[in-house]
C-alpha cells in the first residue's frame, strides 16, 4: 500500500478550491497524478483544497481512497479498477 497527498495549485475555481493538482510526496508515488483531474472539490470536501491518497494494488487491480484529512478518517472518494481511467465514486 502506498499513500500521498494531493494538494491544488493557486489557481481557484468558482467551487473555491484550485482546479490544477500537486502531488506532494515520492516522485515514484507522484507520477501517477500527472494526469489526475478533480471537478468538485471544495473546501468543505478537502483540507483547506488538500487531499490525501491512498493507493493499494493486489496483481493487476488498483485501489484508490481519497480523504479529506491526513488521518485518513473522513473518506471522499474511492474506486478500483485494472487498467486505464479509475472512476471514483463519492462519499460526501
Amino acid at each position: 500500500m502506498s499513500s500521498s497527498s494531493i494538494s491544488s495549485s493557486s489557481n481557484s475555481s468558482s467551487s473555491g478550491c484550485c482546479t490544477a493538482l500537486t502531488c506532494i510526496g515520492s516522485s515514484t508515488i507522484c507520477s501517477h497524478f500527472s494526469g489526475w483531474t478533480f471537478t468538485g472539490m471544495s473546501y468543505s470536501n478537502s483540507d483547506n483544497c488538500k487531499l490525501y491518497v491512498i493507493f493499494d494494488y493486489i496483481g493487476l487491480l488498483q485501489k484508490i481512497e481519497i480523504y479529506k484529512d491526513s488521518s485518513y478518517v473522513n473518506l471522499v472518494a474511492a474506486g478500483q479498477g485494472t487498467t486505464g481511467a479509475i472512476t471514483l465514486s463519492d462519499f460526501n
